[in-house]
């Protein structure tokens, strides 16, 4: 409803607590939340399963492990910006030759070039398993798993709190006719604010994203916790509907 003779829709007009069920937006964005927290649980598991089995390996490599001296065949960095330095090493053990990798923290990057010497220890039962001897931490590889999975769990539970704060603005929410008074367009559709009367006889400045440009001046349709009025919405809803 984008037009001046907008009007409160019959169903908004019943006592409140309304019925609600929940629509086919509200659906997809339930299975994306739902989808995106299990693998983030799943990753957390993986991680944590990771992280036991580095710490048992550093602390092998500490009580039973063999120094040697490597060499450096290659340095890169990764990610953004500057990035993480990370080296690529061979070493000789047990009459074989052995190659590693491990991310270098920002303090020793200095000490590394092409060609040059690094001191690692390596199990001798699983040369395999080795590490460079200056530092038990891979500088990237410590945080980025925790902070990546942490962002994904976050997204999941800021999906399920949009559809918990449409669905009470539903339930409970008092409806009322705002004027357009600003559109922008953004990144996400048009940045709308509008003015409204509550029922107490206030006047609230408020907005939400729509699709569509608005016309300043349009009338829209609209929802507002009466103990919060700040708290709105532009009926009608994606996710959820009233029903009998």
């Amino acid at each position: 409803m984008t037009h001046d003779s907008a009007t409160i829709p019959p169903e908004l007009t019943r006592p409140t607590p309304r019925n609600v069920r929940i629509a086919g937006g509200g659906i997809t964005s339930a299975v994306v939340a739902a989808v995106v927290l299990l693998l983030a649980a799943a990753g957390a598991v993986l991680v944590g399963n990771r992280a036991v089995e580095t710490m048992q390996q550093r602390a092998a490599l500490r009580s039973g492990g063999f120094a040697v001296e490597g060499k450096v065949v290659d340095l890169w960095r990764v990610g953004r910006g500057r990035g993480v330095l990370v080296v690529q090493y061979t070493f000789a053990a047990e009459g074989a030759d052995f190659t590693g990798k491990a991310d270098v923290p920002e303090r020793l990057e200095k000490n590394f070039q092409r060609n040059g010497v690094i001191a690692i220890r390596y199990l001798p039962s699983n040369p395999a398993t080795n590490h460079p001897s200056a530092w038990e931490e891979s500088a990237f590889s410590a945080w980025f798993p925790e902070v990546f999975l942490a962002m994904l769990a976050g997204l999941g539970f800021w999906l399920l709190f949009l559809l918990h704060a449409e669905k009470r603005l539903l339930i409970r929410g008092l409806a009322a006719i705002a004027v357009v008074s600003e559109c922008t367009r953004g990144r996400k559709g048009f940045a709308t604010t509008y003015d409204f009367q509550t029922v107490g006889g206030q006047t609230i400045r408020a907005g939400d994203t729509v699709d569509s440009r608005q016309e300043i001046g349009a009338h829209l349709c609209i929802l507002y916790l009466p103990e919060r009025p700040g708290r709105t919405t532009i009926y009608p809803l994606g996710s959820y509907r009233v029903v009998e």
